[in-house]
């Protein structure tokens, strides 16, 4: 569909361009001064689709990326202070904590980003990956042995 309208958009700007470049030699031919209006809104149909086209999608790319990083940093840092903060024994549910703590801050909560940070957690940490259900089953055997 957009590039219908930019074709589209290029032949009205054609067809303006060579009316205007025709009456200019005919009021040129006469003496009277040239009216440059029409080539001019051409030029400027043509800059605001190059806008358009690649400058506006480039611009909301380059700005959701850094959204993203940002986000990630957030939820990073949030997921390392609760961590801190349950080995102290200020917070009992880290994972409630940093849904708060994102929710304070206005950002939307993505339960598969808070995952992979804490699982890169883990593996920083040394403890290895496992699998949720094999997590609940090991902290079961925890308690029932300690």
């Amino acid at each position: 569909m957009k590039k219908v309208l930019v074709i589209l958009a290029l032949v009205v700007m054609l067809v303006i361009c060579t009316g205007a470049a025709a009456r200019a030699e005919d009021a040129a031919a006469v003496g009277a001064p040239i009216d440059l209006t029409q080539l001019a809104a051409a030029v400027v149909t043509v800059v605001v689709l190059v806008l358009q086209r690649w400058l506006i999608p480039w611009l909301h790319s380059k700005l959701r990326g850094e959204k993203a990083a940002l986000y990630d940093g957030i939820v990073r840092t949030l997921v390392y202070g609760a961590e801190q903060m349950y080995k102290t024994g200020a917070v009992q549910d880290r994972l409630a904590w940093v849904e708060e703590q994102l929710c304070t801050r206005g950002f939307a909560i993505d339960k598969a980003c808070i995952e992979a940070i804490v699982t890169e957690l883990r593996i920083n940490q040394g403890k290895g990956v496992q699998a949720p259900a094999v997590q609940l089953h090991a902290q079961a055997e925890a308690e029932a042995a300690g």
